[in-house]
């Protein structure tokens, strides 16, 4: 068996049965550009062209396809190059498409041809690339924009050590006012005897329950001049240290005005005219005596904007004394009411309160206050004669906690009761 070609390239093979003839396929195949495609764009090719704004991060897919009539579409066989990178045609390929990234910027021109079965070689199919830096790395965009990096770390720096200082400024008010707090505190609980004194014939226990703000409520037992003993309980506007200091200011002048005065109206009287050019604008005092006279089982009793006091009869009946009067300081000519001496029977008791216990505010109501309704009253009604003083107020107490729930106590609740045995 033998091979040879004549004058026109046919190729004639000798075999056993006989002599055949190939004529080899002359015509060459074409190669057209079919699409480029980005991780940010994809172009479909009508006729080679130049191919802008391709980045150095972009992965660049170009597609292409033969126009061949004799070889399969899987045996067409492609030869890629890059100009500019390639210095020879790459090797053969049946794959359709090739991926490159670029390292540098620049202009880059990609090639293709197709080969036939017959080795035959396509016309180069060509396109130009234009590769550039993303703009992250431009230096007409790099050098602003860091430029605004650098000028905006700096603000954040500046804002940050502004914030930095503000904080501890912040903190150390903070501490201040902790600190103001607990000064005024201990000046209310200055104010607030520990031991109730023992009068003949009469039981007498107080306490102040404080809001977690210090308001200005103090309760105090002063001595008078004629034997008989003042009762106070006293309810000053403002929180904090300027609701401590006026506390203050109210006992210094009680103590020393009751050095002249022991009659309870007149006592508020000379307190009223002594405060009003003390207090600043809107700062006021209210103010209840008591007076007890041993000797005889009687008391006295003037107001000045506390709460009515409720009596409890040994029988069971429940009465308020309903004596009323402005707080001290609000205005500098106020009259003060008085009542005429009242006998308190053995098991009678006689109750005074501020308003951190009238106003406590409903669990599930915020609007309804404790004395709208008749919880207090009917707790007193229905306790024994037998109950010591301090009981009734632990048993107030306890009832105003259980009313208002978890609401937050936003004034002190201050109790007197005086019992006569």
């Amino acid at each position: 068996m033998g091979i040879s070609q004549d004058s026109d390239g046919s190729l004639w093979f000798a075999t056993l049965e006989g002599v055949t003839q190939y004529n080899p396929n002359r015509v060459s195949p074409r190669v057209r550009i079919v699409s480029v495609q980005s991780h940010k764009t994809s172009t479909q090719m009508g006729s080679p062209e130049t191919i802008t704004d391709i980045t150095t991060d972009a992965l660049v897919t170009i597609k292409y396809s033969s126009i061949d009539f004799k070889t399969a579409k899987g045996k067409r066989q492609y030869q890629v190059r890059i100009k500019e990178i390639d210095s020879d045609w790459r090797e053969p390929t049946r794959s359709d498409r090739f991926s490159i990234s670029f390292d540098k910027p620049g202009i880059y021109t990609f090639e293709v041809i197709a080969v036939d079965r017959d080795l035959n070689y396509s016309a180069p199919a060509s396109l130009t690339l234009t590769v550039v830096l993303p703009w992250y790395q431009n230096g007409w965009i790099l050098y602003p924009s860091g430029g605004a990096i650098v000028i905006l770390l700096l603000l954040c720096g500046i804002l940050a050590h502004r914030y930095y200082h503000q904080r501890q400024q912040v903190l150390a008010y903070q501490r201040e006012a902790v600190s103001e707090l607990a000064d005024a505190r201990e000046m209310q609980m200055g104010l607030i005897p520990q031991t109730a004194p023992e009068v003949p014939g009469f039981e007498i226990a107080g306490v102040c329950s404080s809001a977690r703000t210090v308001s200005g409520d103090f309760f105090d037992y002063v001595p008078l001049s004629n034997g008989t003993l003042a009762v106070v309980l006293a309810d000053v506007t403002g929180k904090g240290m300027k609701g401590a200091m006026n506390a203050v200011l109210s006992s210094g002048v009680l103590y020393s005005e009751a050095k002249i005065e022991v009659s309870p109206s007149q006592m508020l009287q000379a307190l009223n005219q002594n405060l009003y050019p003390r207090f600043q604008r809107y700062t006021n005092c209210a103010m209840a005596i008591l007076t007890i006279d041993p000797t005889d089982k009687t008391f006295r009793y003037a107001n000045a904007g506390i709460p009515y006091p409720i009596i409890k009869h040994r029988e069971d009946d429940v009465e308020e004394l309903p004596i009323d009067g402005t707080p001290l300081g609000a205005f500098r000519f106020s009259e003060y009411q008085e009542t005429p001496p009242i006998d308190l029977k053995p098991g009678d008791a006689i109750i005074l309160f501020s308003d951190g216990i009238a106003e406590a505010s409903q669990r599930h109501n915020p609007d309804r206050f404790y004395m709208e309704t008749d919880r207090l009253v009917d707790l007193i009604k229905g306790m024994d004669e037998t109950v010591s003083a301090e009981a009734v107020i632990e048993a107030i107490i306890n009832d105003v906690h259980d009313f208002s729930g978890d609401v937050q106590q936003n004034d002190d609740m201050t109790i007197v009761v005086i019992k006569a045995l």
